[in-house]
């Protein structure tokens, strides 16, 4: 790689103008993964950390409070600029891993932020929870109407499309169609994602700043284990989230939602598509299931979410 590159020279200009980072964090390419950084960046703040660098493709996902710099450096361009002692303490910050060959997640004992937290060296109590700051007008953009439900029908546009977290689109249409009788309800997700009659079909036409104002002026969001319901979470929204039985909320939810999770003999499996009782954890999570929890959620609109938090100690591991 050149010395040269813009990237490079960036990284000088950083330098130059604010000092050398005390952290440069990265967690993978999906905006998922991104997400989920920005707990730990708020964690480090909080203890005093005030020059943190991202490696990210989604600046607009980290707050200016809690991060100095966004660079788009692949991996190996940060282990250069390491080796080179252009900057400091890089840090691959991830949750676990997977077992490709078996087509499945290896679970943690506890949850995903504090397993984040605890490999950035962040010692003490966390908060469980992910964070973005949208200005008045981000959320004015997503205000499509004064009741507004945002939901989706499918996960399988993610980076790593799982078949165990996924719901029925058949299922997701009867929620929606008896919510439209007295909610706007928006649909966000890939052009992909199966279309729900009735609803305000935004898949696959807004960035990602912009399905996080749809998500902080709606009133509940209704979807699955994913990048969706961290993003919801981030903008403090309440939301019902169909888990089944692959992994557990405590895994990766959050206690302010409606995590619906089927506790059955084979669950949690951590089998990412393969599943040899044909989703039974999934069959058993009803439509009717599904509007009870999202007619409790709508009662609790108004009150402030509940923040769950854990005890974590730093770790080498990862």
């Amino acid at each position: 790689m050149s010395r040269l590159t813009p990237s490079l020279i960036r990284v000088i200009r950083e330098i130059r103008r604010g000092g050398f980072p005390e952290r440069i964090l990265f967690h993978g390419v999906a905006p998922g993964d991104n997400l989920l950084l920005s707990a730990v960046c708020r964690e480090l703040r909080k203890r005093g950390a005030k020059r943190i660098w991202i490696q990210s493709p989604f600046p607009e996902l980290f707050s200016k409070r809690d991060v100095t710099t966004v660079l788009a450096l692949s991996e190996p361009a940060i282990a250069l600029l390491w080796r080179a002692g252009l900057i400091v303490r890089p840090g691959r910050v991830d949750y676990g891993c997977n077992d490709g060959e078996l087509q499945r997640t290896l679970p943690i004992e506890r949850h995903i932020l504090a397993e984040m937290c605890a490999r950035a060296g962040v010692a003490g109590e966390v908060e469980l929870r992910t964070n973005l700051e949208l200005t008045n007008r981000q959320k004015r953009v997503g205000h499509i109407a004064s009741n507004q439900i945002a939901i989706q029908s499918s996960g399988l546009s993610a980076n790593l499309p799982l078949r165990n977290k996924e719901w029925y689109a058949e299922r997701f249409q009867q929620v929606s169609h008896v919510l439209c009788r007295n909610f706007t309800v928006v649909q966000l997700g890939s052009a992909k994602d199966p279309p729900l009659e009735g609803a305000y079909d935004l898949r696959g036409r807004t960035s990602l700043i912009q399905a996080a104002g749809v998500l902080s002026s709606s009133k509940l969001f209704i979807g699955l284990e994913g990048f969706l319901a961290h993003l919801a979470r981030a903008v403090n929204t309440r939301s019902v989230i169909v888990y089944g039985g692959r992994a557990p909320p405590q895994h990766s939810g959050y206690i302010c939602n409606s995590n619906l999770f089927t506790q059955i003999s084979c669950s949690p499996c951590w089998n990412w598509s393969r599943c040899d009782f044909d989703r039974a954890c999934m069959k058993q999570i009803t439509v009717e299931a599904v509007l009870q929890a999202s007619y409790k959620q709508l009662e609790r609109f108004a009150q402030p979410l509940e923040v769950a938090t854990a005890w974590v100690q730093p770790t080498t591991e990862g």
